[in-house]
């Protein structure tokens, strides 16, 4: 039963961003209903989506829902070469 669940849950997720996506709503628009809906869907109440470049290093979109998110400044120090969303990221390629 707690499986099925969770594939109703990704399901309605899926069915979601679909929806916003195909909405003609915009591109920021859509990601920030789909983290939205993610996040409503983990029980969580803050998040943020940033879209890098394809060099990874400078910030092309961004959404957030709940909290102010980092500053410019912050998300630059995060991105640095020894900051964690660098190391994150290079630790995923």
């Amino acid at each position: 039963s707690r499986r099925c669940a969770l594939q109703a849950a990704e399901l309605s997720i899926l069915s979601g961003v679909t929806q916003s996506l195909t909405a003609g709503s915009g591109f920021a628009a859509g990601l920030q209903d789909v983290l939205g809906q993610c996040l409503d869907a983990g029980g969580i109440s803050h998040g943020a989506i940033y879209l890098l470049d394809e060099a990874g290093r400078r910030v092309v979109e961004r959404v957030q829902v709940g909290g102010p998110g980092l500053s410019p400044a912050e998300l630059e120090a995060h991105l640095s070469d020894d900051g964690p969303l660098r190391l994150l990221l290079e630790r995923l390629e």
